[in-house]
């Protein structure tokens, strides 16, 4: 599914050897996979890209960390 992903808390974007990522690098790139851990929110993207959200209840900004939203009208909460 394509889709807007909106990401509210602090975030890094990492190649898999670390370097950061610019922001206008990741657009147009597929999730190939992810994974929630208590204190990250881990996307994988195209390239291995990755993208590092972070859940730590301190860096919580808004009412989510992100939000993902699919043009099929499906909605991802990730707290």
């Amino acid at each position: 599914d394509t889709g807007i992903l909106q990401i509210y808390n602090p975030a890094c974007l990492l190649c898999d050897s670390g370097q950061s990522v610019g922001l206008g690098s990741i657009i147009g790139l597929a999730v190939t996979d992810s994974f929630v851990f208590s204190d990250e929110l881990t996307l994988v993207l195209d390239h291995k890209i990755l993208v590092r959200v972070s859940l730590r209840e301190e860096d919580c900004i808004g009412p989510e960390a992100a939000v993902f939203q699919a043009v099929s009208g499906d909605i991802v909460v990730f707290n």
